[in-house]
């Protein structure tokens, strides 16, 4: 995508200033979309889908921080870039903005037209970590990243399910690296279908390699993991779409920690019991499920 073709949506309930930025990112080929407040901003991020999203964090009732737990926890904007761009100043409001999921924290003392390097630079970063996310075009890991945290920081009740293909190296030496590509899809077409069905606000990424993420409710998660391990098992069943059946097919384990209660939780001490989980699921003999508490 050229930079000419970019959209990016600025919210700023100053008039002044959302006159001058959008004056100066016209000027230098960029499509704007303007909102005077932070529930405007978000009706039209999830309506317009921009390339980019510039918010200030001093705004009536729905303030810039609010709007980046909105859009990191809803799985159609989670891995937009945020930047957001303020008045303020100090290690504080910086700190605050990167735990809400911002990407960027640009000051307004600087000349408007400044910010074209930073824009190019997050959008820059996005596209690439859609290369390595290419199934199904699910969202890679840094959406999966950014939504687990804004999720633990809002205090939403959470399950995250990690899910692992076993034995697809096997089975690609044996049927080639095009077969496992085509079960690598296959999982990632029955996620979505799955997801789709379910609760609004559910959200599936592939990690790369053979890993996948669904983060969901606690009251979901099981039974969600049991109809896709059941979905999933049914297909290499039936050897769908003329899979090579010789020597067997990978079969799917899954982790799920249930996050219990609003406490203070790293998303690096979730991962690691789901990883753990994962290793017990894996010593199981055909797909299997774990279950983990966090609380």
């Amino acid at each position: 995508m050229a930079y000419e073709t970019f959209k990016v949506l600025i919210i700023d309930d100053d008039p002044l200033i959302l006159k001058l930025y959008s004056k100066s990112l016209r000027a230098q080929h960029y499509e704007v979309i303007e909102a005077t407040n932070g529930a405007e901003g978000l009706e039209k991020a999830f309506r317009e889908e921009p390339d980019i999203v510039l918010v200030d964090i001093m705004m009536p009732e729905v303030d810039g921080y609010e709007v980046c737990s909105r859009l990191r926890t809803a799985p159609s904007t989670a891995d937009i870039p945020i930047m957001i761009l303020t008045a303020l100043e100090g290690v504080a409001a910086r700190q605050k903005a990167y735990e809400m999921g911002a990407d960027d924290f640009v000051t307004k003392s600087g000349p408007a037209h400044n910010i074209d390097g930073y824009i190019k630079m997050l959008i820059k970063r996005r596209i690439l970590a859609h290369t390595r996310s290419w199934l199904a075009e699910l969202p890679g890991s840094v959406a999966a990243d950014y939504s687990l945290r804004a999720r633990l920081t809002a205090g939403l009740p959470l399950a995250a399910c990690y899910l692992d293909l076993d034995g697809l190296a096997d089975f690609n030496a044996r049927a080639g690296f095009p077969e496992g590509d085509r079960i690598l899809w296959q999982l990632a077409r029955i996620l979505q279908d799955h997801i789709k069905k379910g609760a609004v606000g559910d959200f599936v990424g592939y990690y790369g390699m053979d890993d996948f993420i669904i983060l969901t409710t606690p009251e979901r998660a099981e039974s969600l993991a049991q109809s896709i391990v059941q979905s999933f098992d049914a297909v290499m069943r039936e050897g769908s779409g003329g899979l090579p059946t010789a020597g067997g097919f990978p079969t799917l384990s899954i982790g799920i920690v249930i996050v219990e209660g609003n406490q203070a939780l790293h998303p690096g001490q979730i991962s690691d019991l789901g990883r753990s989980l994962l290793r017990q699921a894996k010593a199981e003999p055909g797909s299997s499920i774990r279950v983990g508490r966090l609380s």
